[in-house]
């Protein structure tokens, strides 16, 4: 199986494992995923956010249109810059996401459970790696032949 198959396989279950856990709250898992990254750094803009959540921009505008009507999150004007809007958890947002608050280390004990504490860290650096490499890469790469191709990212 081709990595970019295996790849997609374990994010779909990764995300399937954290929308079993979250279904009962009514939470999406790009909901979960934006209430986490709240979590880490309340008040972020939506490039920021988008980012961090990986999601397009008007995507991200729709999924937080949906949670500002539902009293997860609200928007509120930079004090630096007030022509910027940014991204805060609202009270509820944050209780919710506190009751879900073991996911990640239930998440992180199965994957060491399959892995191994070493193998976990192995994998961790190289997905690390590749994320980092493959943003490097210019979204509108010239055209390779098969030659190219098979040199990988670097060109």
């Amino acid at each position: 199986m081709q990595l970019t198959n295996l790849v997609r396989g374990v994010h779909r279950n990764v995300e399937e494992f954290i929308a079993q856990r979250i279904k009962a709250v009514g939470l999406s898992v790009e909901q979960y995923r934006i209430l986490e990254a709240l979590t880490q750094t309340d008040g972020r803009s939506m490039g920021s956010l988008a980012a961090v959540v990986f999601v397009d921009s008007p995507t991200l505008t729709k999924i937080v249109d949906r949670m500002v009507s539902s009293a997860l999150v609200y928007r509120a004007p930079d004090a630096n810059d007030r022509r910027k809007v940014l991204i805060y958890r609202a009270r509820r947002g944050s209780q919710i996401f506190q009751s879900l608050s073991g996911i990640e280390a239930e998440l992180q004990a199965e994957l060491a459970r399959v892995l191994g504490d070493e193998g976990l860290e192995q994998l961790t650096g190289g997905l690390r790696k590749l994320l980092e490499g493959v943003d490097s890469v210019p979204s509108n790469p010239a055209p390779q032949g098969p030659a190219q191709a098979a040199r990988g990212f670097d060109g």
